[in-house]
């Protein structure tokens, strides 16, 4: 088989869903215009960012291709960047939109996906592309990313001219609506929607550059179809080029020991060539027809020559008058006839629909101004002018007038806005060079810079030529009421990219404004974002240590992946936090931070749980971190020994709290009580390894020494004159030191040596309580006043009550010290 057959059976295995075959009458009612929007071509870089972005609001981040599969973004870049270009220049991809005017229901968006899948299958066939439907905003759309480069042939698509360019947008239009109108019955689009994109729309248009320009409209139809039979031309002489081609194929290629494969190769050729012989046919009759309508037109044009007409209307009237309609032929009436007809639809249209038109022209230059520069802005600016003058000229509606104002005003203002935008640009484009080391970034945004100088310099000339656009002390005020609007929206979780910029506008605010209160509200607001910055960057410090300890307990591959993509996000900002935070946080904020925290823990409580603590030491961590003062860092050493002092407090509880309820678990019968203890004793476990971890963080081996040497020396002053309980709160701290802070033997004997002195003490004591007892009971044998007698049993019940306790704490030393010898053994 010939490589061109080949080419050309794959096209046809590649070629998608055809246009629907059926087409439905236009409809009664309002008619909405099935929108198709370029908005970007994409080099191998910045592919990946639209990528990312119509993934990030899709569902389940997942795009379809052009096969209709659920793909994942980063499996479609590593295929398609085999075959791309390195180049910067080099535009190796195409963003479009398809979006419509629709609720969101289930069958409305099925139709638009369904349309949208057609229309790309049947004008994308050679062609990798990827899509996806976005729900999250007002009307629903479908964003499409196409490699330009052919499956076949790795040639991408090109356009000769802007006329090219037109054309293959509005068939895209055209087919996406007739698609809607397929796919759902209750639809009613058309692609008569943007005026200047309507071929009626164009003839009115025409009309008025004419006006402008005092030519008539004949002679632009003769140029037009001057340049129609110019392309058909070229048309049909490709044409016989290829019919000659194929039929010296036929001739030379005969394969003379396989007649079959020669005839079979003839019929494929014969085919070619008589669908060749038809297209001729038809380049032929438009040809013609071009060729009459010049000759028509000519003969009005000398009719007309020696009258002065303005409009289209008076050129009409004028050969469609008795006079004239005698002295032409029947094929030039038809012709007058046609250009009257179409003339009249064109207005129809243009008068029914134009309000709905300049109402989607203020969306669209809404959407277009927010994302854009002033050279676009000064661009759509003259295109409402343009609008304006035809209004004012042609249509003459009221209505209209109005929300023509009403985008010229706001275009005014958006122009007026971006000078103040491009000087803050200006100044953050200039910080990043200055701070920066990294030669990439100092060159890219060196570049930034030269672009927004370039603007800044187009918009004072704009200004001097137009004063609608000069920006003035009206523009200050409102720049400001913004700047309020701003500072009352952000929050702990507003990005510190946004932050910084907002620093930045408060700081041009400042320079700028002269009134008193309003400096005072800056004043104000300069400590409510240095407090933001402060909390974000905690906020970030904690992030970073939390996703280390996650990384540690990752256990896939994929949630290594995770937290370390995260990590590396973190980091990033962290850098920016720093720079940020050392340029504009002062020595006295760093103060004012260290009392704060000081604040928070003398305030703590014994019912605050360990995970309070655990964060007002991470907190104590990145203040640490951001200090660099010498006396700072001493205080803070103060604070940490604090901190210690209340988590040491906070262990000791916990370990005392676990063993008494592991006593009342085993002692208790009743079942519902006995699991309420085991609910307790599972909260207090899991608090506890909370705090043998915050433990080790913050202990040093010496910290855990001094501790034991602390014990040792409170336990100096115990003697049989204290109560049990204090003897007996002493022993069960040398268990909690023996678990928490033994670091060597040493320690361990220095332990051993504290538990025996206050067994001895122990000893002591019960000995002494028993004495007492005898003492009191004796007593109260002997002649005594009555108020003695109360207070003599008073003691006396004390002194029975310690020495059950007594009797009860050595019962529970002996189980322990049992079930130690059983395990030896």
């Amino acid at each position: 088989m010939l490589l061109l057959d080949e080419m050309e059976l794959t096209k046809e295995k590649l070629k998608g869903t055809p246009r629907p075959k059926t087409y439905r009458a236009k409809k009664k009612g309002e008619i909405k215009q099935a929108v198709v929007k370029h908005l970007s071509n994409l080099n191998k870089q910045n592919i990946d960012f639209a990528m990312f972005y119509i993934a990030k609001h899709s569902e389940n981040f997942i795009v379809k291709d052009e096969n209709g599969n659920e793909v994942r973004t980063q499996d479609v870049l590593k295929d398609w960047k085999k075959n791309m270009s390195d180049s910067l220049k080099s535009n190796e991809a195409m963003h479009l939109a398809f979006s419509i005017d629709e609720i969101k229901t289930t069958n409305n968006l099925e139709a638009l996906e369904n349309s949208v899948r057609d229309v790309l299958k049947h004008n994308f066939y050679e062609n990798k592309f990827v899509y996806t439907i976005h729900k999250h905003q007002g009307k629903p759309h479908v964003h499409v990313i196409i490699n330009k480069r052919s499956k076949l042939t790795n040639r991408k698509i090109h356009f000769k001219n802007k006329g090219d360019v037109k054309k293959f947008y509005k068939n895209l239009r055209e087919e996406f609506a007739e698609n809607l109108n397929h796919y759902n019955d209750s639809f009613n689009y058309r692609t008569e929607y943007v005026v200047e994109r309507d071929l009626k729309y164009k003839l009115l248009k025409k009309t008025i550059d004419d006006l402008k320009k005092k030519m008539n409209l004949n002679s632009n139809i003769i140029e037009k179809a001057q340049n129609t039979i110019k392309n058909l031309n070229e048309e049909l002489k490709d044409i016989n080029n290829r019919i000659i081609l194929n039929s010296n194929e036929n001739i030379t290629n005969i394969d003379e020991n396989n007649h079959r494969k020669n005839l079979k190769k003839v019929k494929i050729i014969l085919n070619r060539n008589k669908e060749l012989t038809r297209i001729k046919k038809d380049i032929e009759k438009n040809i013609y027809k071009q060729e009459e309508l010049i000759k028509n037109t000519e003969f009005i044009i000398k009719e007309a020559a020696t009258k002065d007409f303005v409009d289209v209307e008076h050129t009409l009237k004028f050969f469609q008058s008795k006079m004239n309609k005698r002295n032409m032929t029947l094929s030039q009436y038809f012709g007058i006839e046609k250009m009257s007809d179409d003339f009249k639809e064109m207005k129809y249209f243009y008068n029914i629909k134009v309000n709905e038109n300049i109402k989607n022209e203020k969306d669209e230059i809404q959407l277009l101004s927010m994302t854009t520069n002033a050279f676009k802005i000064n661009k759509l600016y003259k295109q409402v002018i343009a609008r304006e003058f035809e209004n004012k000229n042609v249509l003459q509606d009221k209505d209209a007038a109005e929300k023509i104002k009403e985008n010229k005003e706001f275009l005014i203002n958006i122009f007026k806005e971006r000078e103040h935008e491009v000087e803050l640009m200006i100044r953050k484009t200039t910080n990043i060079i200055k701070r920066s080391d990294d030669g990439k970034l100092i060159s890219k945004k060196e570049n930034e810079l030269s672009f927004l100088n370039k603007e800044l310099e187009f918009i004072n000339n704009i200004k001097d030529i137009n004063k609608d656009l000069y920006r003035n002390e009206i523009d200050l005020e409102k720049t400001f009421d913004k700047f309020k609007d701003k500072i009352k929206s952000i929050n702990k979780k507003t990005s510190i990219f946004q932050l910084q910029k907002i620093f930045i506008e408060k700081d041009y605010l400042k320079e700028k404004i002269k009134d008193k209160e309003k400096l005072e509200f800056i004043e104000k607001v300069n400590n409510k974002i240095i407090d933001l910055i402060d909390t974000r960057a905690l906020q970030n410090y904690k992030l970073r240590e939390f996703k280390k300890d996650k990384l540690k307990s990752s256990e896939t591959i994929k949630d290594k992946t995770k937290v370390l993509n995260s990590l590396e996000f973190l980091k990033k900002e962290n850098e920016t936090i720093k720079k940020f935070y050392d340029k504009h946080i002062t020595n006295i904020d760093r103060k004012v931070f260290i009392s704060k925290l000081e604040t928070k823990i003398d305030n703590i409580k014994k019912e605050d749980s360990i995970y309070k603590l655990i964060d007002l030491n991470k907190e104590l961590k990145f203040r640490t971190k951001m200090q660099d003062n010498n006396e700072e860092l001493k205080y803070l050493e103060q604070i940490k020994s604090k901190v210690k002092e209340l988590v040491d407090k906070r262990a000791f509880r916990n370990f005392k709290s676990q063993s008494s309820l592991k006593e009342k678990y085993k002692e208790e019968t009743v079942l519902e009580e006995k699991e309420k203890y085991n609910n307790h004793l599972a909260f207090s476990k899991q608090e506890g390894t909370a705090i043998k971890r915050v433990y080790k963080d913050l202990f040093t081996t010496k910290d855990k020494k001094e501790l034991i040497k602390d014990l040792e020396d409170r336990s100096k002053y115990l003697n049989d004159t204290k109560s049990i309980y204090t003897i007996d709160n002493h022993y069960k701290e040398s268990k909690f030191r023996k678990e928490f802070n033994a670091t060597d033997n040493e320690d361990k004997l220095a332990i051993k040596s504290i538990k025996d002195d206050i067994k001895l003490i122990s000893l002591l004591r019960e000995d002494k309580v028993k004495r007492t007892i005898t003492y009191y009971v004796d007593k109260l044998n002997t002649n005594i006043t009555d108020k003695e007698i109360i207070e003599t049993k008073k003691s006396l019940d004390y002194m029975k009550q310690e020495n059950k306790d007594i009797k009860k704490i050595k019962q529970d030393r002996n189980k322990i010290k049992e079930k130690d010898i059983e395990i030896q053994i």
